[in-house]
């Protein structure tokens, strides 16, 4: 009985001693400090983000009212923004037209001013937001994806929106144009991450680059359906790998053989004549 008084006293005493402070409480965890690495981020694509302040606010305060977020789960906002420069300028000496690099740092700055990340995602125009290369396809057709019946596209669709670019290697002022507005664009996101570490979290290429569907019918067997080319190897010089600059003439034929890189050949086909005149209203580069 006196063991068991004694066990009784010193379990009270510890209590007593515990409630009083007079012995170190366990330890809060120690937290790590919220990052990119091991936080959640729902960025909304919203019209806020380059409105003007009293739209930005507007999005920003019904963000905020209903997904607050927390220290590991940040909310915020993203767009899209088209990557543009001239046509003809001077690669030695090149600039953006799209965006405006001041434009978009004010943007980034009124989002910081939230506590808002931010998320760039870009469109470079081959095949998404093709206005951007109207001068390069009325130069040559060859800066076009074209399908297997030689057509750009069909009747009553636009030359601006439904014809796309080429992915091929062959289109090399196209592609050089592309990748040097590209490099200007990283330029902008490396002086940007540098200035809001916190805000601009995030940032995505062109998502979007492929074969133009524009003529696919959903009634026609899939191994029927007129999908884009545009590896017609014919329209390069084989010799060289090079194409040929102002053949603002399509060519007729569109026979010729294959070359020892494995383009396609497409001998016997022609190309419609309908699909040599661009149809539809042309938007103003930039617009």
């Amino acid at each position: 009985m006196a063991r068991r008084t004694a066990r009784i006293s010193a379990a009270l005493t510890a209590t007593v001693a515990l409630c009083s402070g007079l012995l170190p409480a366990q330890s809060a965890p120690v937290l790590p400090r919220p990052s990119y690495d091991n936080s959640v981020y729902i960025l909304f694509n919203s019209p806020g983000l380059t409105g003007n302040d009293a739209s930005f606010q507007a999005a920003a305060d019904a963000i905020l009212l209903r997904v607050p977020g927390g220290p590991y789960g940040r909310v915020g906002l993203s767009e899209f923004f088209a990557i543009d420069m001239d046509w003809n300028v001077d690669l030695a000496n090149p600039q953006l037209s799209s965006p405006v690099a001041s434009v978009l740092s004010s943007q980034l700055a009124r989002a910081q001013t939230r506590a808002l990340p931010v998320h760039i995602g870009t469109v470079a125009g081959i095949s998404r937001d093709t206005f951007i290369y109207d001068p390069a396809k009325l130069e040559d057709r060859r800066n076009c994806q074209w399908y297997m019946d030689g057509s750009l596209m069909q009747s009553g669709q636009s030359f601006s929106t439904d014809v796309w670019l080429t992915p091929s290697r062959y289109a090399r002022r196209l592609r050089r144009h592309l990748e040097t507005k590209v490099r200007l664009f990283a330029q902008l996101l490396i002086s940007w991450r540098r200035s809001f570490p916190d805000t601009l979290v995030s940032a995505s290429g062109d998502g979007e680059m492929e074969l133009n569907f524009g003529q696919i019918a959903k009634i026609v067997p899939e191994q029927d359906q007129p999908i884009a080319d545009y590896s017609r190897s014919q329209f390069w010089s084989s010799a060289t790998g090079s194409s040929t600059r102002a053949s603002t003439r399509p060519a007729r034929s569109m026979t010729g053989r294959a070359t020892a890189r494995g383009e396609r050949s497409t001998k016997g086909a022609r190309a419609s004549p309908a699909s040599t005149r661009p149809s539809g209203r042309r938007s103003r580069v930039g617009a």
